[in-house]
């Protein structure tokens, strides 16, 4: 299937496309800190440079001519036929793959572009040309109950899946997913939970090495904020929703192997402070005995909070889970004189502030 290797263009398309600038990643180097250390020592780089893997996108896209020149023929046979709008097209692929990202090669590792597959559905009954689902996620196992629903067949074959009708349609919710990789070829298993905004990966490492990414303000996945102390509390509730997913899908342990995290970076609260944005919802600041919190937690959203001391130190951890205004006080009348740093953590948003304890 196109544009699967080898990758050889129709000779008729072979002139295509070659005055047009292919799409070029603009990760095109690699990690420099905080990385896992077998990514570039197994077979997962990209040894292609930039003339090279230009040329080999082109070969793709004129590959995939002829694809799309198929599926229109299809389309057309299908409307001569009067069976169009009665028939569920879906396009889709079997798996993503990385030429060049971070300088990486393959398909196992869990970064967007290996683990991101396109999804489009054409079936009127369900959907219209501006059908856009943006909230929540779907997966490869969905696949056969969409089409058994759209049958009429009833799914009494106890699938992983759901239909991708009643996600579009909010009947039920997919907020994240557990990505699981067996290892190989010196690439360790790997396990990893990928949610709206973020994505938590843990390598079967003989020492610990995670990854953590914000998706919605690094969609590139240049900065493993693993080691960042800002997240400490967000990243603890994705190593346990990574246990809970386990124990659902009664996930065994992989044997680990040799890797760590290379050239590791730690980012103090302080630090990270510098050139956040800062919001008023601490009061009063400077606090002596009591220090007050206000902030809106959207709707059916669970919020971390989450106080540091200069040092990077946890002063408190607090889960917060409704609608509306949210107000908490806490005593701080016993904490040492100097500045703290505030997290409130959400699927939505991440709010920053600091406060200063002065003690009279």
């Amino acid at each position: 299937v196109v544009p699967h290797g080898p990758t050889i263009p129709k000779a008729e398309d072979q002139n295509l496309f070659v005055n047009e600038q292919m799409p070029f990643p603009s990760n095109f180097n690699n990690y420099s800190q905080n990385y896992p250390s077998y990514l570039y020592n197994n077979g997962s780089r990209w040894d292609a440079d930039s003339t090279l893997t230009d040329s080999l996108r082109l070969f793709e896209f004129q590959c995939l001519a002829a694809l799309e020149d198929n599926v229109d023929t299809l389309i057309d046979v299908l409307d001569i036929k009067g069976i169009l709008d009665n028939t569920m097209i879906i396009f889709t692929s079997d798996n993503g793959y990385m030429k060049g990202e971070h300088l990486l090669d393959g398909k196992q590792i869990p970064y967007e572009e290996s683990i991101r597959v396109p999804l489009f559905i054409r079936y009127p009954k369900w959907f219209n040309d501006s059908t856009v689902i943006d909230d929540e996620m779907a997966s490869n196992i969905d696949l056969a109950p969409t089409i058994l629903e759209a049958a009429g067949i009833e799914d009494t074959f106890g699938m992983d899946g759901i239909s991708l009708h009643q996600l579009a349609m909010h009947s039920i919710h997919r907020k994240n997913f557990l990505y699981e990789y067996g290892g190989l070829g010196g690439v360790p298993a790997i396990r990893t939970v990928r949610s709206l905004q973020y994505k938590y990966n843990y390598d079967y490492c003989n020492a610990v090495t995670e990854e953590f990414f914000d998706l919605v303000n690094d969609p590139l996945e240049n900065n493993n904020l693993i080691n960042t102390s800002s997240y400490v509390a967000l990243i603890q509730t994705y190593r346990d929703t990574l246990a809970s997913l386990r124990l659902q899908f009664t996930d065994t342990d992989p044997i680990n192997i040799t890797c760590s995290l290379t050239n590791q970076v730690y980012s103090r609260a302080a630090d990270e402070e510098e050139n956040m944005p800062q919001f008023k919802f601490i009061f009063p600041n400077p606090a002596d005995e009591m220090v007050e919190f206000n902030f809106l937690n959207r709707k059916n959203v669970t919020s971390f909070i989450s106080i540091k001391n200069e040092l990077g130190a946890t002063m408190l951890n607090k889960t917060i889970f409704g609608d509306g205004w949210n107000s908490f006080k806490i005593d701080c009348s016993n904490w040492i004189a100097g500045m703290y740093f505030v997290n409130v953590i959400n699927e939505v948003e991440v709010l920053k502030g600091k406060f200063i304890v002065e003690h009279h």
